[in-house]
């Protein structure tokens, strides 16, 4: 045992000396990656822009370098700030039914976006009354039927906590139709269908699902809101 020690020590050693270096050699992929141009999560293809307000785009890119936002006509540009992150405003529309194409162009790179209209956002949040499934719910029938007539799409959250916001997590845009309208909310999707006929359906409406079954307030709440009420010493 005593002649083994010092021999695993002087391996244990090497083995050290090799991934001391490793750390940054992470950051330094790490900082390459993150100069590449990429969108926070709802900038995906058949995304729903909201109409009538200035739309911020944001996402990240190499610190201070120009960031240029085309969408249709329009085109929009503001530098990304030291840490990567940009916000570029494009000014308000109208509603559009008509799928376009964004684009985010930077020396670092480029993303392009496809089927992009604008329309009316709705966040929907809540527990299980809201995850409710088209699939599980009463007429999921008759609404496979009326998806595909009705300009609805939905983006479903993941469920994953973090302690502060993040940029990105799972999930995409899907198009209502007889094929993905099942895993809706179906709450969501029959306020987006009433909301649809009521425009003549010459708006489109974006669901964003995220619903929760069986969680509680707090985590739904900012946690610099919650350091300020009342609850915070408790």
């Amino acid at each position: 045992q005593n002649i083994a020690r010092p021999q695993a020590e002087a391996r244990m050693a090497s083995i050290i000396r090799a991934i001391v270096p490793l750390p940054a050699l992470f950051v330094l992929l790490a900082t390459t990656a993150s100069a590449e141009v990429a969108l926070d999560t709802l900038f995906q293809d058949h995304a729903v822009l909201q109409r009538g307000r200035p739309i911020p785009v944001t996402g990240r890119a190499a610190p201070g370098e120009k960031v240029t936002v085309r969408f249709g006509t329009t085109s929009a540009s503001a530098a990304a700030g030291a840490d990567g992150r940009f916000r570029v405003e494009l000014p308000a529309m109208e509603a559009s039914i008509d799928g376009r194409t964004l684009a985010v162009e930077a020396p670092s790179g480029r993303v392009e976006l496809r089927d992009i209209v604008v329309g009316e956002v709705w966040f929907c949040s809540g527990q299980s009354n809201m995850e409710w499934t088209v699939d599980a719910s009463n007429e999921a029938d008759r609404a496979k039927m009326v998806a595909a007539k009705l300009p609805i799409r939905s983006f479903k959250a993941p469920h994953v906590t973090a302690n502060a916001p993040r940029d990105r997590v799972d999930g995409s845009w899907r198009v209502a139709g007889a094929e993905t309208v099942g895993g809706f909310t179906a709450v969501g999707f029959w306020f987006g269908a009433d909301l649809a006929r009521a425009f003549m359906l010459e708006v489109p409406v974006g669901l964003v699902d995220i619903s929760w079954g069986g969680t509680r307030i707090e985590p739904w709440i900012p946690l610099d809101e919650m350091a300020k009420s009342e609850f915070a010493d408790r």
